[in-house]
């Protein structure tokens, strides 16, 4: 099984409503957890991890 995963242009992510991974993997410094203060992600000092490949 050949599994693998295409990086999206980050002008596309947000027309097509992209969260998580998907915004990670194309270099996008959002997390809703972290910018919507999600539950108790908001009392923790963290960052979006993006490095790439």
């Amino acid at each position: 099984m050949d599994c693998r995963t295409c990086r999206l242009d980050p002008d596309i992510n947000k027309p097509y409503g992209c969260t998580a991974p998907v915004l990670r993997e194309s270099r996008i410094d959002h997390d809703l957890r972290c910018d919507g203060s999600y539950g108790y992600y908001g009392e923790f000092d963290w960052s979006v991890v993006i490095q790439g490949r």
